[in-house]
């Protein structure tokens, strides 16, 4: 099965998985989780097929007011057809979304977002518009096809 959205959240060994599970579904309403062990390590993946499951996202980025910070973040994540991002573990537990450019920013980790679809940037204009003095230039609708079977 293909996913369009797939979310991985690094779960140490004092973290609660129910609590794992509450940071997913704030930016995001899967469509499967699971949990994958690699030696002592373990993470949390939360996959949707499509791009709608981050309706949650969508919002936050603009109750923050951080659309352009997301934009430039979004763009450099691209390769190929695919989007990859992290956002701050702990800001996202008291509800905030700050995206950072490194791993160790986080200090439990940071929670990875991957979104594939063939335009990356019909998402990026979708998710995070270019604006003018804080607000939207447009707001386009989602992209179409926005879902994978």
């Amino acid at each position: 099965m293909q996913w369009r959205v797939i979310v991985e959240v690094p779960l140490r060994k004092t973290e609660d998985e129910g609590k794992i599970l509450e940071l997913i579904n704030k930016i995001m309403d899967p469509d499967e989780v699971t949990i994958e062990e690699s030696g002592v390590e373990k993470v949390v993946i939360a996959k949707a097929r499509c791009l709608s499951s981050l309706s949650k996202l969508f919002s936050s980025l603009r109750r923050e007011r951080i659309l352009d910070a997301t934009r430039k973040r979004l763009r450099s994540g691209v390769k190929g057809d695919t989007i990859i991002f992290m956002i701050h573990k702990q800001a996202l537990v008291v509800g905030r979304v700050s995206l950072v450019d490194d791993i160790r920013e986080s200090p439990l980790g940071a929670v990875v977002v991957k979104i594939q679809y063939p335009d990356p940037m019909k998402v990026i204009d979708w998710l995070a518009p270019p604006t003018s003095q804080g607000k939207p230039i447009y707001q386009g609708g989602l992209p179409e096809n926005d879902c994978v079977s």
